[in-house]
């Protein structure tokens, strides 16, 4: 298994601070502020953990995070959000098993 960890957020300001967060670690990360461009890499490239952002156009995390799990059901798929209700999170365990 891949020791690559992917990001997906659609605001810059976040994937800027998961990067210096990581950058001098051992940690292989992956930047996408695209949730489409995220989900088309993920079909060629094998990640350990997939960590998506909720709310993005395009593509919520959570039906990001469950197309990834019929592309790659092993990898552990993580949804971050600020905004969030509880029927959301529930959505997220229910049908993206996230």
């Amino acid at each position: 298994m891949s020791q690559r960890v992917a990001f997906i957020d659609d605001c810059k300001g976040v994937l800027d601070s998961i990067f210096w967060t990581f950058k001098d670690t051992t940690f292989d990360i992956a930047l996408f502020q695209n949730p489409v461009e995220a989900l088309k890499q993920i079909e060629k490239e094998e990640f350990a953990a997939i960590i998506a952002d909720q709310n993005m156009p395009e593509l919520d995390g959570t039906t990001l995070l469950k197309r990834a799990s019929k592309i790659c059901p092993d990898t552990t798929r993580i949804i971050m959000t600020a905004y969030t209700d509880s029927n959301t999170a529930i959505d997220a365990i229910n049908h993206g098993h996230i």
